[in-house]
Order: C-alpha cells, then structure tokens, then sequence
C-alpha cells in the first residue's frame, strides 16, 4: 500500500510536440522530401499533444485525489478509516492506469520516430535516385544543344568572315578612291591658292607703291601750301604798310586798274614787295602732282573671298595700305581747308576800308587759282583710291573641285530673280551702312587700345587694354540693333504688310561672336608678345594687324550675315499664316545641298519646318535664300 502512494507520473517530457512538429532536418545535395517529413512528423506531434492532455488531465485528478486524505491523517488506517478500500482501490488503479498510459505514449512515440525516420530515409534515398537520374538527363541535354551551338557558331563565323572580307575589300577599293580624288582635289585647291597667293602679294605691292605715292603727293601739297602761306603772310603785311605808306584813294579813280583785275588777275605784274605771281603759280602747280599717279585699277583684298587656308605674314598686310591710303586723304583734306579756306576768307578787305585796290585783287586771284588747284589735287586723290576700291576681282583660272557633288539646283523663274534683285536693293544699304559703323568702332576700339599699350606700365593682358567683354558685347550691341530694326522692318514691308520684330537676339549673337573672337585674337596676340618678349611697337603691330584682320572681309561677313538673318525673320514673322510658301536658292558662291534639298521641296505651309528643318531662310552662314508665296 505505501508503494502505491509513492507513485508519481511526470509531465515534463524532454522533447515537447511542437519541438516535434518545427524540428529542422538537414539535407544535403541527394536529400529527402522535406515536406512529407515535416507533415509526418506535424502528426505525431499532434498525437503527442493529445496524449499530454490527457496525462495533465489524469495528473490534475490524482492531485486532487492525494489532497484530500492531507486534511485528516496522513497514514494508512486513517485513509482506510475515513474513505474506505472502495477509495485506496480506485486510487492505485488510477496509478496504475497512469502509468501504463504513459508508458504506452512513450512506445508509440518511439514508434513513430522510428518509423519518420525511416520513412525519411526511403524518401532520401528515392530522391537521390531521380536527382541523379534528372542530372543525367540535363547533362546529355546540355552536352546536345552545346555542340548544335558550337556548330552554328562555326557556321556563323566562316559566313560572317567572308563578309567582312567582302565589306573591307570593298572599303578598301572606296577608300583608294576617295583618297585618289582627295589627292587630285588638294592639288588643284593647292595650285588655285598659290595662284591668289601670288595674285595678294602682287596686289599688296601695288597698294603699297599707291600708298607710298598718295604720301609723297601730300606732303609735296602740304610744303607748297606751308610756302604759299607764309609768302601771302608776308604779302599782305607789306601790302598793309603800302596802304598806310600810301594816300587814300577812291575806287571809281581806278577803273583802269578794276579792269585788268577782272580780264586777266593772273597776269598782273605785283608791286614790290609782293610775291611773283610766276612764282605762286610754279608752286601751286605742285598741287597739281597728285594728277601724275598712276591710275592703274589695284584690287582691293577686302573684297574678294578669303580662301579657306591661313594667310602668309605679308598678305595680312594688305588691308594697312588701303586704310592708310584713306586716312591720309582726309588728313590732306584738313590741312588744305585748314590752310587756305581762313587766308581765302579774310585775306582781302573791301575796297571801304582803304586798302589799294591791285593788291587786294591779286591776292584774292591768286586765292581763287590755290582754290581751284586744290580741288583738283584732292578730286585726283580721290579718284586714285576709288580706282584702288573699284578693282574687279581676278577670275579665277580654274574652279576648285568638289568633294561631294551638291544636288542639282533648280533653276530660278524670272520672278524669283526679279524678288532677289529688289530684296538685294533694299538690303546692300542697310549692310554696308552696318559694315561701316562696326568699322568706325573697331578704329574706335583699336585707338583706345593703342593708347592703353603706350600709357600703361608693365605688361599688358587683355583685361588692362579694354573693358570687360559684358561691356563691350553692350556697347557692339546697341550699335548694331538699329540697323538691325531697319532690316526686320525691310523684311515686313517685302511681305506686304508691316510688322514688329524683335531682333535683341540676333543683336546680342552678333556682338557675342564679333566680341568673343576679337578678344581671342587679341589675347592670343598679347601672350605672344609676351612669349617674344616684345617691345612696345611689337606690341602695336601686333594690335593693329588683329584689328584689320576684323576691319575687312569679317565684319563684312558677319554684318551681311546678321542682316540677312533679320530680314528673314521680320519677312517671315509678316507672312500671313497658312501661306503656302518655295525656298528660292540663292546662297551665293558657296553652294548649300541643304538650300537645294529645301528648294526641291515645293510650297511649304508656314509653320511647317522645310526637309532640314528649317523654319525660312538664312540656313547657314553666307545663305542669301528668300521664301516667295507659291502662287507667285
């Protein structure tokens, strides 16, 4: 009996059913089905679950039971005394019972392990088999489409080989081609450069010997108007004291004198102390020196086309001899008005004031023959450099190839030339008036900086000679927006009707590319010098002939460029919307395929853009194009 109640039954089992139901298995490249052995193994944690239920049940109930004989006495007789043998029966078979539940739970789950783990490894083991078996498939599989692959790269190569040997061959051939066609173009654009190389020089040499007479010719006048001044000073101080010296007469005693005054003033023998009027005219005959020049026609550099190679040192010259050429005509100008127009004006006095009347009369002719000589002398000057400006360019004795020949262009229709001439009339104003006012500002400019090299100390950079680039750029910028205004509004009235357009844009590119490249050159002119270690008049040089190079064709190009360019806008901007409008080619000397590709193109409406997507004219820099209405 006191065994019986020393029976206890544990509840705290080492493995519990959820540790069952989670436990991992690790598998390894020939593994088992990891799912069947974690279902198998989820059921018999549950049984396991179910069967602790029941032993915490059956548990609960002898702990209830084992506490009820603790209120009364603890030993054998009492427990038989108070509740019976019918009660300490119930309760050992309740022991009894627990225990073989729990030994019979712990055989099943023995059981069950055993039998998971062997179903695990009947699992692994098929799954090993169809693993290698799958392996084995793939492989011959793999082994199949890599050698189909290896095949048709073999295939692949030998084809694609061929052709390229095909293709370089046929590159080859082109290219010797080309190369031969390069070659022949490149002699003849060679010979045609060497020939206007030699054409410049020639030229620069004849403007040089114009210029060199033009100065010659100056200062002949200059030294014979000098003379002739200081003889007529002295004339007319000797005349002074004559007329005091002299009693005074009235002019209607003289008419014999008045007479011979009028008929033949240049004759007239002077009083002593007079000059010789013989003399006066052998010297204003020397005026008359400028008329013995040559008036052979010289080109004028500026104006033909620059080829697109760089200039030899003496060709960038050429433009000095031209302006220098000007400058001394209007400085000849001055000094002959400055000279003899004062002497002409108050050199006689009228007869009411005493003075005898054959001085007076042979000054004032000998006035009017300095008058008319200089006239002369100036009127064959000028006639000297305009036949220098006048010059035709040489035609040239053979054109140079083209590359790539341009597409045909279509031929224009009396109208269309008709619209060119009218538009080309209204525009060479406004570009050479625009030319001349970028040239007067460039002299400008180009005086300032000389002025800053002499004045300054130390080393000049291109920071210390002039303003800031936003300044200039400013300054070109509102010069050129006028004139710029003026060919928008050309443009409006060609297309029939007025029209406001704004042409800030173009201003502010045409003063950036203009202001940019001049400053480039200057700089790059300035460190030269640097490099040289030049002196002040390298340094002058070298800020004049950057200055010229943009005082000639440049500034030409870029003023007829950026007016052709506010034309086109205004012209375009003034046409009626829908218009049906033709891209009429005119691009000058160069030839332009996209201008053609555009002309060939036929009416356009406005607003759609042209085949290189052009909205109207100018395509490109030198572009002279005009949209015209279709139906014109």
């Amino acid at each position: 009996m006191a065994d019986d109640r020393r029976i206890v039954i544990s509840s705290d089992p080492g493995t519990s059913p959820d540790d069952l139901a989670r436990h991992s298995f690790s598998t390894s490249f020939r593994g088992f089905d990891v799912t069947e052995v974690r279902a198998f193994l989820g059921r018999i944690g549950q049984e396991l679950a179910s069967l602790r239920e029941r032993e915490r049940e059956l548990q609960r109930r002898i702990d209830e039971l084992q506490q009820r004989p603790l209120r009364a006495s603890a030993d054998d007789d009492a427990l038989l005394t108070n509740l019976g043998e019918e009660t300490a029966r119930v309760l050992r078979a309740a022991h009894e019972a627990a225990g073989d539940m729990a030994g019979r739970a712990e055989q099943k789950v023995a059981r069950l392990v055993r039998e998971a783990q062997e179903e695990a490894a009947r699992v692994r083991a098929e799954a090993d088999g169809l693993l290698a078996r799958r392996v084995e498939e793939a492989e011959q599989v793999a082994a199949g489409i890599r050698r189909a692959a290896e095949e048709e790269i073999a295939e692949l190569r030998d084809r694609v080989h061929g052709e390229t040997e095909a293709e370089l061959e046929a590159a080859r051939g082109r290219g010797r081609e080309m190369v031969a066609e390069a070659q022949t173009v490149r002699e003849r654009i060679l010979a045609d450069l060497t020939r206007r190389r030699r054409v410049g020089q020639a030229q620069v040499e004849q403007l040089k010997v114009g210029r060199d007479r033009l100065l010659d010719a100056y200062r002949v006048v200059r030294r014979t108007l000098d003379e002739v001044t200081e003889q007529l000073t002295a004339a007319e101080a000797e005349a002074r004291r004559e007329r005091a010296a002299a009693p005074p007469v009235a002019l209607e005693e003289l008419p014999a004198d008045e007479q011979f005054v009028d008929e033949a003033p240049s004759d007239r023998v002077p009083e002593a102390g007079a000059p010789d009027m013989a003399d006066d005219d052998r010297r204003s005959s020397s005026v008359r020196i400028v008329r013995e020049i040559a008036l052979t026609p010289e080109p004028d550099v500026d104006r033909q086309p620059e080829p697109a190679v760089e200039r030899e040192p003496d060709v960038s010259d050429e433009p000095a001899a031209v302006e220098v050429g000007h400058v001394e005509l209007d400085t000849l100008d001055a000094a002959v008005e400055a000279s003899v127009e004062p002497e002409a004006a108050g050199g006689a006095e009228p007869p009411s004031a005493g003075r005898p009347a054959p001085p007076a009369e042979n000054i004032e002719a000998l006035f009017a023959k300095l008058r008319a000589d200089r006239a002369e002398a100036v009127a064959d000057a000028e006639e000297v450099l305009a036949a220098v400006e006048r010059v035709e360019e040489p035609a040239p004795e053979e054109a140079p190839a083209s590359v790539a020949p341009a597409a045909a262009e279509p031929p224009l229709a009396d109208g269309d030339e008709a619209a060119l001439q009218r538009r080309d009339a209204l525009l060479v104003p406004i570009e050479q008036a625009l030319a001349r006012r970028l040239k007067r500002a460039l002299q400008d400019e180009q005086n300032a900086v000389l002025d800053a090299l002499r004045t300054r100390r130390g080393r000049p950079s291109i920071d210390t000679v002039l303003p800031p680039a936003d300044e200039q750029r400013g300054c070109y910028q509102s010069l050129v927006v006028g004139a710029l205004e003026e060919a928008a509004a050309v443009g409006a009235e060609f297309a029939g009707q007025p029209g406001d357009v704004d042409v800030d844009g173009l201003a502010t590119d045409l003063a950036g590319e203009l202001v940019g490249r001049l400053r480039t050159r200057l700089d790059d002119s300035l460190r030269e010098s640097l490099d040289d270690d030049a002196t002040e008049l390298d340094y002058s040089d070298r800020v004049s002939s950057a200055y010229r190079e943009f005082k000639g064709h440049r500034v030409e190009a870029l003023a007829s460029d950026s007016v052709a360019a506010a034309f086109g806008r205004g012209h375009f901007g003034a046409t009626p919307d829908g218009t049906r409008l033709r891209w009429v080619v005119d691009d000058g000397d160069a030839g332009c395929p996209d201008c053609d590709d555009d002309a060939l193109a036929g009416p356009t409406a406005k607003g759609d853009v042209f085949p290189t997507g052009q909205l109207h004219p100018p395509a490109h820099p030198g572009c002279r194009c005009l949209l015209v209405p279709a139906d014109a």
